[in-house]
C-alpha cells in the first residue's frame, strides 16, 4: 500500500455534496464565509497526519503538550546545540509550531511511510547506514514543511471565523462522511472490522487518526481558501478578447518546414577533396532528375539516409531551431521541392530540399476561448492564494527546526573555514 488512502480521503471531501453540506452547516450557524468553488491552488500539498493518543507512546524526551484548546498550547522545540539535527527525525518530534500549534515530525514523514518502511527494515540488515536514512529523512520533511506551515495557518484562518457551535457541526459532519469513505475502503479491501484495518494501515504505516487528521486538516484549509476567494468573476466576451489579443504569440502556430538532407563527411571519404568528388556524382543525379531521397540512400553519409533523409523523421523544424544558421535560412526562404545548392562547413558538404512549409497561423478565438477563460480563472486564483497566505504570514509566530539547523549547519561552515571571519571584514 502507498499514499491511495490519503488521497482518497482527502479527494472524497468533494464527492457526494460534501462541500454542500458543510457549506448548509455554517450557513444554518451564521457563517458567511464559505464560496462556492472548486479550490485548485499550490499551497495544499500531501496532507499532514498526526500522532494520536491510541499511538505509540512518546520517548521520554518527546515534547509535551500541556494544553490545546483554541490554538492555546505550551509546546517545546529541540533546538539547542547539534541535538536538533538528531532528534529531527524522531517522528514525535516537534518540527515546528505554527501560532503555538505542533508540526510533527510524523506529519511530514507519514506519505513516505511505505518507502521509510523498506529503508528501515534495510538498515537493520546492514544493507543501508542509518545516517543516510536520517538524513533522508531530513530532506523529505525539509521538503514537506512549507506546505505544512501553510495548511496549518489556513485551517487557524477558518478555525479564527468560526463559533463553538459552528465548529462542533462541522465535527459531526467530518466524522460522518469519514466514516463513510472507511467503511467504503474496509469493503474494497474486504476487511471486516475498524480494528483490522488498523492494524493494516499500521503494517505500511498509517493509522486511523493519521487518515483522519489529514482528512480535516485539507478540508479545512481548502474552505478558508473559498471564504477568502470568493466566487468567480463572471468574463465577458470583450475580457476575453483583450487577453486574446495581449497574448497572440501563445496562441500563433509558428512558420514551419519539413525537410530532407544530405550529408558528405570529409572524414569518411579521405578528406575534402573525396568528399567533394562524391558530392559532385550526388549533384550531377538530380540534375538528371533521380529523385532526391534516391541520391540521399544512395550517396549520404547520415544514418537518416535509410529513410530518405527526414530531418527528425519528418517532424516540423520551426525558426531558431537549428545551429546551422545558413541552412535554417534557407529552409524558410527556397521555395518547396527545390533542392539547395550545397553548404560547406569545417567537416562536412549539404544539400537540403524543402518537402513542406507552413506560415505562421493564429488560432482563432473560439477554439481558445475556454482554454484563455481557465487561464484568468487560474491566474485569479493564484493571486488570490498569495494575498491570503501573505496576510496569514504577517501576523503569524512561527518556529522551526528547520531554520535552525540551517543556522547551526553555517555556523559549523565558519568554524570550519578559519578565513571566514577575514573574508566577512
Amino acid at each position: 500500500m502507498n499514499q491511495l488512502y490519503f488521497i482518497t480521503i482527502c479527494r472524497s471531501a468533494f464527492k457526494l455534496g460534501w462541500v454542500f453540506l458543510l457549506t448548509s452547516v455554517l450557513g444554518i450557524a451564521g457563517c458567511e464565509t464559505i464560496g462556492k468553488i472548486k479550490v485548485d491552488n499550490p499551497v495544499m500539498g500531501p496532507p499532514p497526519p498526526r500522532l494520536s493518543a491510541n499511538d505509540a507512546e512518546q520517548p521520554s524526551e518527546a515534547p509535551t503538550v500541556t494544553s490545546y484548546t483554541d490554538g492555546q498550547t505550551d509546546v517545546q522545540l529541540v533546538t539547542s546545540g547539534r541535538d536538533v539535527l538528531d532528534k529531527v527525525t524522531e517522528e514525535s518530534q516537534v518540527v515546528a509550531t505554527v501560532n503555538g500549534e505542533p508540526i510533527f515530525a510524523a506529519d511530514l514523514l507519514e506519505p513516505y511511510q511505505s518507502g521509510l518502511q523498506r529503508a528501515e527494515q534495510d538498515v537493520r540488515d546492514g544493507k543501508l547506514p542509518a545516517e543516510i536514512l536520517e538524513k533522508q529523512k531530513f530532506e523529505l520533511m525539509k521538503k514537506g514543511i512549507d506546505g505544512a506551515i501553510e495548511r496549518k495557518l489556513l485551517e487557524q484562518g477558518l478555525k479564527k471565523t468560526l463559533k463553538k457551535e459552528q465548529r462542533e457541526m462541522i465535527q459531526v459532519f467530518l466524522d460522518q462522511y469519514f466514516e463513510q469513505e472507511v467503511q467504503a475502503m474496509m469493503a474494497k479491501d474486504n476487511i471486516q472490522s475498524k480494528h483490522e484495518f488498523d492494524e493494516h494501515l499500521k503494517k505500511n504505516g498509517f493509522s486511523l487518526a493519521s487518515l483522519r487528521r489529514g482528512f480535516e486538516s485539507r478540508t479545512m484549509a481548502t474552505e478558508y481558501l473559498r471564504a477568502k476567494q470568493g466566487d468567480p468573476p463572471k468574463l465577458t466576451r470583450d475580457e476575453l478578447m483583450v487577453y486574446y489579443n495581449e497574448h497572440r504569440d501563445e496562441y500563433t502556430i509558428p512558420e514551419r518546414v519539413k525537410w530532407q538532407f544530405l550529408l558528405i563527411e570529409y572524414k569518411k571519404h579521405g578528406g575534402r577533396q573525396g568528399a567533394y568528388a562524391v558530392l559532385n556524382k550526388a549533384a550531377q543525379e538530380i540534375k538528371q532528375g533521380v529523385v532526391f531521397e534516391e541520391v540521399v540512400k544512395k550517396y549520404s553519409d547520415s544514418a537518416t539516409r535509410y529513410d530518405g533523409g527526414y530531418w527528425a523523421s519528418g517532424d516540423w523544424t520551426t525558426p531558431g531551431s537549428l545551429s546551422d544558421s545558413k541552412v535554417e535560412k534557407a529552409l524558410f526562404e527556397m521555395p518547396v521541392g527545390r533542392v539547395s545548392a550545397p553548404f560547406e562547413s569545417e567537416t562536412d558538404f549539404k544539400m537540403v530540399k524543402v518537402v513542406e512549409r507552413q506560415e505562421a497561423t493564429l488560432t482563432p478565438f473560439d477554439e481558445v476561448q475556454e482554454e484563455i477563460e481557465k487561464n484568468i480563472l487560474k491566474a485569479d486564483r493564484e493571486k488570490a492564494t498569495r494575498e491570503v497566505m501573505d496576510e496569514l504570514y504577517k501576523n503569524a509566530h512561527i518556529e522551526s527546526i528547520f531554520e535552525e539547523a540551517k543556522k547551526i549547519e553555517e555556523e559549523q561552515i565558519d568554524q570550519d573555514n578559519p578565513f571566514a571571519n577575514q573574508l566577512l571584514q
